[in-house]
């Protein structure tokens, strides 16, 4: 398990919330651009499977700080 899964508190919830974002990537990608506007994506990504994917995502997401975090997460 990832920092970020630690961060949640329970290996279930990581794994709930990378099963529940997995089942929809184009809401996942809208909130990566509105939370992470000057970002890159990575087109490379879309390699990865869709857990994988999704993982990365979120790691970005949390090291922009706990602020970022939270508002993706609420």
């Amino acid at each position: 398990m990832d920092p970020v899964g630690l961060q949640l508190g329970n290996k279930n919830l990581w794994s709930c919330l990378v099963r529940l974002l997995t089942k929809d990537p184009e809401w996942l990608n809208a909130k990566m651009k509105f939370f992470l506007p000057n970002t890159d994506l990575d087109s490379r990504n879309e390699t990865l499977d869709p857990e994988q994917r999704v993982i990365l995502q979120l790691n970005k997401l949390h090291v922009q700080g706990s602020d970022t975090w939270q508002s993706f997460i609420h």
